[in-house]
């Protein structure tokens, strides 16, 4: 079983628990990601996406500049520990149907790892399979 950590991103975006709406999403288009984790010090406290800022804050008319990302996050942050598997994960993300997930070492922020991530690596094993049984006829 790869660890989570053969795969996640360890440049991890992140904004401030204090940060406007509009600074984080200004971070999120610059950086073309579809969710920022929301920091206090090194420690995530919540996930801010793309769906967050549509209904939790345009929808709902939200002055982007004044109100902060904090008060519109998602709060149940659920994190991956580096030691844990990346099919582990994909269950976890599949269950809980999220896409992003932040990877933590003793409640310290080290990297996300999102479901594109775990998808690619899948495509890669299944090539390699179908690879080894393309020749496993030939003598």
């Amino acid at each position: 079983m790869l660890p989570v950590t053969s795969i996640i991103t360890r440049n991890v975006i992140t904004c401030e628990k204090h940060s406007s709406i509009l600074e984080a999403a200004k971070k999120m288009a610059e950086n073309h990601i579809g969710s920022i984790v929301v920091v206090e010090g090194n420690n995530p406290v919540g996930i801010f996406t793309q769906r967050d800022l549509l209904v939790r804050a345009v929808a709902k008319n939200l002055d982007l500049t004044k109100v902060c990302v904090s008060e519109v996050m998602t709060k149940d942050l659920v994190v991956a520990e580096e030691n844990d598997t990346c099919s582990g994960i994909y269950m976890q993300m599949k269950a809980k149907k999220i896409r992003h997930l932040p990877v933590v070492k003793n409640g310290e922020l080290t990297g996300i790892v999102s479901l594109k991530n775990i998808l690619h690596l899948m495509n890669d094993f299944i090539i390699k399979e179908m690879d080894v049984q393309d020749y496993s006829g030939l003598y």
